[in-house]
């Protein structure tokens, strides 16, 4: 069944048991307030211009551009980061997550009708032979209406966190990032977190999650931050092991 976040916004921005409540049961929460529309329209003009200078030559570099970023320009000067700064959405999590690292790089997922996702942990790609770095927790915010899942909703698998738990319980130490996550096949469709733009919401790290396919016309705009504690306090083992429920 979709969450439309619309109708539980409006509390403090203060991290509750609500939200703690929030992480153990489904992987993540809505924070307590959408973005102001002035943050939400300094991000759209933003990309729209960066967009409109340099688009994808072609349908390969669309596809490369929606497995990691568009606007490479804006997200290398740290050009979107206010949307985490200035709205509180990383002090908000840094009540949640502790020694949480201070460090942004913003993902711009701009989804055009037929683009899909498929459900993924994140912090195995590129795959070489580095430790998988699975972030702690992802930060997303809607620069968009996303009403419909068909409108390329951000979904998420809470069922299938124990998966990733009972996987990573076998391992002895972090798997290399060539290796692969595990197999989610036959995960069923997910739940679809719906929203009005500005909408924000923070997802555990190994909570299984995609874009959905989007069939309507237009682009869905959203921007990603994949959070991490500091290198001294990072465990990513433990993380995976975690069921996806604490930090």
């Amino acid at each position: 069944m979709p969450y439309d976040l619309v109708w539980e916004l409006g509390q403090a921005m203060k991290w509750t048991a609500g939200n703690a409540r929030d992480i153990r049961t489904r992987g993540w929460t809505l924070l307590p307030r959408r973005l102001s529309p002035a943050l939400v329209e300094r991000a759209r003009v933003l990309i729209a211009e960066d967009f409109a200078r340099a688009p994808p030559r072609d349908d390969a570099e669309w596809k490369s551009c929606a497995a990691g970023t568009f606007c490479g320009d804006l997200v290398e000067e740290g050009a979107l980061n206010f949307l985490a700064t200035e709205s509180g959405a990383l002090a908000f999590a840094a009540e949640a997550i502790d020694h949480l690292g201070e460090r942004l790089r913003a993902q711009v997922a701009r989804r055009r009708r037929g683009d899909a996702g498929v459900p993924h942990i994140d912090g195995f790609y590129p795959e070489d032979d580095k430790p998988a770095n699975t972030p702690d927790a992802i930060i997303g915010i809607y620069l968009t209406d996303v009403m419909r899942r068909e409108q390329g909703a951000f979904a998420v698998w809470p069922k299938a966190r124990e998966r990733i738990a009972r996987w990573a319980r076998m391992l002895d130490e972090v798997p290399k990032r060539w290796a692969g996550m595990p197999p989610l096949g036959r995960v069923g469709r997910g739940a679809a977190l719906l929203g009005r733009r500005g909408t924000v919401f923070l997802a555990h790290g190994a909570l299984p999650h995609c874009n959905l396919r989007r069939e309507s016309r237009g682009y869905r705009d959203a921007v990603f931050f994949r959070l991490y504690r500091r290198n001294a306090h990072r465990d990513v083992l433990a993380l995976l092991k975690s069921d996806g429920t604490r930090w």
